[in-house]
């Protein structure tokens, strides 16, 4: 009978205790009521990228504000000329609250679309762009690739440059090619080079070096810091 007893005072302080956490983490999550657009033409986001690059972050609102949204949050977000009313992005997003895109220039919506715990939240915001990528933007970071060797990469990330970089030599040596396509040949190849990864060492003198590079990080690190 003891045992019983103990058993249904366990139980029963398990479920006040889940029922509690339930209740606060309630009142502890806010409601998702609305989304703040920024869109930046440079590095102001903190988003590592082509200096060619605009950018757009969102920011769910929530009531009460200052709260944090419980469960998933998924963004969807469309880019439209404003000219030609045609659609340059639309995406879906389920990780990241901030999108990188090449558009030449000219008038542009962004449209994000928000959505948590059966919530839905919707903005629109205008932007200008006024230096759209050239040519020789392009071409730049073909020699870039040019001067890279294969051996310092993971074949991998090796091979997904390879496949950019013969997409971007087919658009340089096009012609009547649009903006678009300059666009997305450059953020292609941009995207690509940003992921390569660096080959392991490979053998006693790659070991020595390696360990040498990492000791010389270490020690300017050191000094820098004092």
């Amino acid at each position: 009978m003891k045992t019983k007893k103990i058993l249904s005072v366990v139980l029963c302080t398990v479920i006040l205790l889940a029922a509690a956490a339930g209740v606060f983490q309630a009142l502890a999550a806010g409601t998702l009521s609305g989304v703040v657009i920024e869109v930046a033409s440079d590095n102001g986001l903190g988003t590592d990228a082509s200096p060619f690059a605009y950018y757009a972050q969102f920011r769910a609102v929530t009531t009460p504000a200052e709260k944090e949204l419980t469960g998933k949050v998924n963004y969807h977000y469309v880019v439209t000329n404003k000219a030609t009313g045609e659609v340059e992005e639309d995406e879906y997003l389920k990780y990241y609250d901030y999108i990188e895109v090449w558009l030449g220039s000219g008038s542009y919506t962004i449209t994000v679309t928000v959505t948590n715990n059966g919530n839905t939240a919707t903005a629109s915001r205008d932007f200008v762009v006024s230096s759209p990528l050239e040519y020789g933007d392009l071409v730049a970071l073909i020699n870039y690739v040019k001067n890279l060797k294969e051996k310092d990469y993971t074949a991998e990330s090796w091979a997904d440059l390879m496949v950019a970089y013969e997409q971007a030599l087919a658009v340089n040596g096009s012609t009547g090619v649009t903006q678009r396509q300059i666009n997305e040949a450059f953020a292609d190849l941009y995207v690509a080079i940003r992921a390569l990864e660096s080959a392991p060492p490979s053998g006693f003198f790659g070991w020595i070096v390696y360990i040498l590079q990492t000791i010389w990080i270490l020690l300017t690190g050191w000094i820098l810091f004092l």
